[in-house]
C-alpha cells in the first residue's frame, strides 16, 4: 500500500483558505488535500480535516469556532457543530466495528460535491474499502 504524504496547513488550497476564513476556523487547524486518516470531516471543497476516533464533535466545534463563540455570547448555549457541518454538506468519515463509513447525512438537502466524490473514490481505491452508493454513479 502506498503511503500518503501528510500535509499540514502549508498544503491548504486558496479555496480552502477562503472557506476557513469564512467560517472562522483557527489558522493552525490541520487541513489535508486528500483523506489521510480513517476519521475526520470532508468539506464540500474536498479538503479533509482529520481527527481522532470519537473527536468529530470537538473538531466541528473548532471549525465553527467563531460561530460557536457568537452563539454562546448571544444565547448562552451551543447545540454542537456536528449537525451544522452535516447540513452544510460536510461528510463525516469514521470507522465503526472495523468498517469504514462515509456518512453523508446531508443527502436530503444537497448532493455530495464532485470534490467529495473524487476524494472518497480515491481513498477507497487506495485502501480497498467499499465505495458508498452516493459516490458510485458519479
Amino acid at each position: 500500500m502506498a503511503k500518503r504524504k501528510k500535509k499540514g496547513s502549508e498544503g491548504i488550497t486558496r479555496l480552502a483558505a477562503n472557506f476557513i476564513a469564512a467560517v472562522g476556523a483557527p489558522p493552525d487547524l490541520r487541513v489535508c488535500d486528500t483523506i489521510t486518516t480513517d476519521t475526520g470531516w470532508l468539506s464540500p471543497t474536498g479538503e479533509f480535516y482529520p481527527c481522532g476516533e470519537a473527536q468529530h464533535r470537538y473538531l466541528a466545534d473548532t471549525i465553527l469556532r467563531q460561530e460557536r463563540q457568537r452563539a454562546l455570547k448571544r444565547d448562552g448555549f451551543w447545540t454542537g457543530g456536528e449537525n451544522k457541518l452535516e447540513t452544510r454538506g460536510w461528510i463525516r468519515i469514521q470507522v465503526i466495528d472495523g468498517e469504514q463509513y462515509f456518512v453523508a447525512f446531508h443527502k436530503d438537502t444537497a448532493k455530495p460535491t464532485v470534490f467529495q466524490v473524487k476524494s472518497v473514490q480515491d481513498y477507497c481505491k487506495v485502501h480497498g474499502c467499499r465505495v458508498p452508493y452516493w459516490a458510485e454513479s458519479q
